[in-house]
């Protein structure tokens, strides 16, 4: 938590740290805010789908309505 904060303070426009928060946050169980840091990092111009779709920590997120369109939009 403490390096995704202050990973946010230096670069707050890196589609890495977003996409790492994203891992963080499918983690912990905090759905909702994985899939917005995952959101953030495709408009910021992260696009790797295989990614997203082979990544383990979005296991918990795969269900997602909005994990789902989210992979259909990229």
């Amino acid at each position: 938590m403490e390096w995704a904060s202050r990973a946010h303070e230096v670069n707050p426009n890196s589609s890495n740290v977003m996409y790492n928060s994203a891992c963080l946050y499918a983690k912990l169980g905090e759905t909702e805010r994985a899939v917005d840091f995952l959101e953030k990092a495709v408009e910021l111009g992260g696009r790797n789908k295989r990614y997203y779709e082979n990544d383990v920590d979005f296991d918990s997120i795969r269900d997602h309505p909005r994990f789902k369109a989210l992979l259909e939009r990229v």
